[in-house]
């Protein structure tokens, strides 16, 4: 009996210079580990990719029946305690909160299926904030540079977006909220009367809206929140509707979610969008390779000198990064720039400490060390939070 790739999973990353992410783990909940053990399946983590094999006799189809409909589901964690300071993807440990990625979104970009959805197309009467994403009408993705009000934002403006090209990129609007057997439901407004319909998905339509539950309840005082049982329900992504209002909620009976980042879902049925599905019309492989991708993160790059002899801070090539004097002795990027692994080697400084002041013996130091993200802190800059990434200069 061969082994045959049935999907794989990347996690790329704009930090490194080889694109990957470094090591990451991934894990089968209970309900995968059985899903696979009945299929045929095997898992396997190696570096930044996950690979499901499948047991063939011919090389072209899986010896066994997949589950259908069915889903395999892999927790994912970086095996780099420092990989969230190097990326821009907020993440809370301690809250609910994890990223969730399905084979669900159909969001093919420049030949990449991506396991989570594209970014909304740009519209310039929206209002943005730093770090946000947005999808040209070419394709391309744009990373906000500063916080723009209503009417105001030019995608061809270099000082309010970065161009990232045809890519895309996991952000914050990839979250879900986790939750454990006793799910905590907000009632807003407070109220009395909390009635709660739960839904599940439908196979066929691949859409939250098949009724699993219904139940009520009255108080004698208006209530904030209401606990929910879900320990009946089978683990997956539910609708929870409170009084008229729709939360999302992805309910793992294991907690395992505690542990890490996010989750990985990939389905099995016929209504999953073509470039996602794992076989093709006559039950062969597919062998579909599925990315995830993280922007580096950006922040302002800043250089602190000991004297006043250091007159400035540049950057050697045309068009670089422009710098600017907030403090004394204190040089600051006018933009976020993002962090990578590999130097940024353009970087010098004027340095000058005759005295009395000549202009003529100004010396020009070159390559200067970059910032990084362990030199990272939080700032505000024109009513706008960045991160800032600090350099002493020993002149």
């Amino acid at each position: 009996m061969r082994y045959r790739e049935l999907f794989t999973v990347e996690v790329l990353h704009d930090y490194f210079a080889d694109g990957k992410a470094g090591t990451m783990l991934f894990t089968p909940t209970p309900s995968c580990e059985a899903a696979m053990a009945g299929a045929g399946l095997r898992a396997k983590s190696y570096d930044n990719r996950l690979y499901v094999i499948a047991q063939t006799q011919d090389g072209l189809k899986p010896f066994r029946d997949l589950p259908q409909p069915g889903v395999f589901s892999f927790y994912v964690q970086p095996a780099d305690a420092d990989f969230f300071q190097y990326s821009n993807l907020p993440l809370n440990s301690t809250s609910g909160m994890r990223y969730y990625f399905s084979n669900l979104e159909e969001a093919v970009v420049d030949g990449k299926n991506y396991l989570h959805k594209r970014h909304p197309d740009f519209n310039a009467a929206n209002a943005y904030t730093v770090g946000q994403f947005v999808r040209s009408g070419t394709g391309n993705c744009y990373e906000c540079l500063v916080n723009l009000a209503t009417g105001t934002s030019t995608l061809n403006n270099t000082s309010q977006w970065r161009n990232h090209g045809k890519v895309s990129y996991a952000d914050a609007s990839h979250g879900r909220s986790f939750t454990g057997s006793i799910a905590s439901m907000p009632v807003s407004p407070a109220s009395d009367h909390v009635f709660v319909e739960i839904f599940g998905l439908n196979a066929t339509s691949l859409q939250l809206d098949v009724l699993q539950m219904a139940m009520s309840w009255t108080y004698e005082k208006p209530v904030s929140s209401q606990p929910i049982s879900l320990g009946g329900l089978p683990e997956g992504m539910y609708r929870i509707r409170v009084n008229a209002v729709d939360n999302l909620r992805y309910y793992a009976s294991d907690n395992l979610w505690t542990d890490n980042i996010g989750l990985i879902q990939i389905f099995t049925n016929a209504t999953v969008p073509a470039d996602y599905q794992l076989l093709d019309g006559a039950g062969q492989f597919r062998s579909p390779v599925f990315s995830i991708r993280v922007a580096a993160v950006s922040p302002l790059w800043q250089y602190v000198a000991r004297t006043d002899a250091v007159k400035k801070v540049y950057d050697q090539t045309a068009n670089g990064i422009e710098f600017e004097t907030v403090a004394p002795f204190t040089f600051r990027s006018k933009l976020p720039v993002p962090l990578q692994e590999k130097a940024y080697d353009k970087l010098a400084m004027e340095y000058n400490n005759s005295d009395p002041p000549d202009p003529t013996r100004k010396t020009e130091i070159t390559k200067l060390t970059v910032p990084g993200y362990r030199n990272k802190r939080a700032a505000r800059k024109d009513n706008t939070d960045y991160f800032i990434s600090e350099i002493y200069l020993n002149y």
